[in-house]
């Protein structure tokens, strides 16, 4: 059993100076479940708490950092319950991920897809993006893609 009190996370410095926290809460089939995931089609999991009340949650517990993907379907809803948190951005730490659907498509899908989870989740900057699943021949172009601030 962990007895480390979520204020006291640790962190890591990594080498370009930013400072990550060591835990953080996955939103992974948190009020949806991906087709993939299952047989269910992609479908509201319709068990349990909606999304933005778990997260929120999670936040109100002590949680900095959630890690979201567009695969997750779900980070419209992440996006609400860090607003109704009231916890300042800066003091979160907000990963996301994009699928091989908009890898496949190029640089611009990536892109565009990146500026709807900025959209979803309310904000103008994500600490981390990364690749979901790579795409051979496509996940290289992927990384080449930077979007450092979109305005909302």
């Amino acid at each position: 059993m962990c007895t480390l009190a979520l204020g006291e996370i640790p962190t890591k410095q990594l080498n370009d100076g930013t400072v990550t926290p060591m835990m953080g809460y996955g939103t992974y089939k948190v009020g949806f479940i991906p087709a993939s995931a299952s047989a269910s089609g992609g479908v509201a999991s319709g068990e349990g708490a909606a999304a933005k009340d778990v997260v929120k949650e999670a936040l109100q517990m002590g949680y900095s950092f959630l890690d979201c993907a567009q695969f997750y379907g779900n980070e419209a809803a992440v996006g609400e319950a860090i607003r109704e948190s009231g916890i300042p951005r800066e003091k979160l730490y907000l990963a996301s991920k994009v699928w091989c659907d908009n890898i496949h498509e190029g640089k611009t899908a990536v892109r565009a897809q990146l500026q709807k989870t900025l959209r979803d989740l309310g904000t103008s900057y994500l600490n981390l993006y990364l690749i979901h699943w790579p795409v051979p021949t496509k996940h290289v172009a992927a990384y080449q893609v930077t979007v450092c601030r979109l305005p909302l």
